[in-house]
């Protein structure tokens, strides 16, 4: 052989090692690539079903929606009927009871012996009759009478 045909058939060899090379790197990344693309396919079909989802999700939301702003509406609509119906009731009663008559003021308490020593200036004032202390309207209990009443409003239509 010639030295010429032993170049080229070295040069051959070497290009068919690097094409055999390149191909086998190459096969390795359309692998990887149809790898990606299954998971890619797989995560396509969870977002549509996560979409199917949040969409039936939504509707029921919006009739819940829907079915509490009729509720509510019901209701306002009732407690207006109500308030007007206790307003004519307000209305008669003011009209069927006896005027108030002021009531006489109390005698002032007598002063205990720490309090007579005090300058008059500085002496606590005497309470006003029919006066409240602070607390009481927060322990004070519901009239059965309202009770009763709003029993029985409650059970009208």
């Amino acid at each position: 052989m010639s030295p010429i045909a032993l170049g080229l058939d070295i040069l051959l060899v070497t290009l068919l090692v690097s094409a055999l090379v390149t191909g086998w790197r190459l096969n390795k990344r359309l692998k990887a690539l149809r790898e990606g693309q299954a998971g890619f396919v797989k995560a396509v079909a969870e977002l549509d079903s996560a979409a199917a989802r949040a969409e039936a999700g939504l509707k029921a939301l919006r009739e819940a929606s829907d079915t509490t702003h009729d509720d509510l509406l019901t209701r306002i609509e009732t407690a207006r009927g109500l308030i007007a119906r206790l307003e004519a009731a307000n209305a008669a009663a003011a009209r069927l009871a006896p005027p108030a008559k002021p009531e006489a003021p109390a005698p002032a308490a007598p002063l205990r012996r720490s309090e007579a020593r005090l300058d008059p200036r500085f002496r606590p004032a005497p309470p006003r009759p029919g006066a409240r202390g602070v607390d009481d309207d927060l322990f004070e209990s519901v009239p059965e009478e309202l009770s009763a009443l709003a029993q029985r409003l409650e059970r009208r239509p």
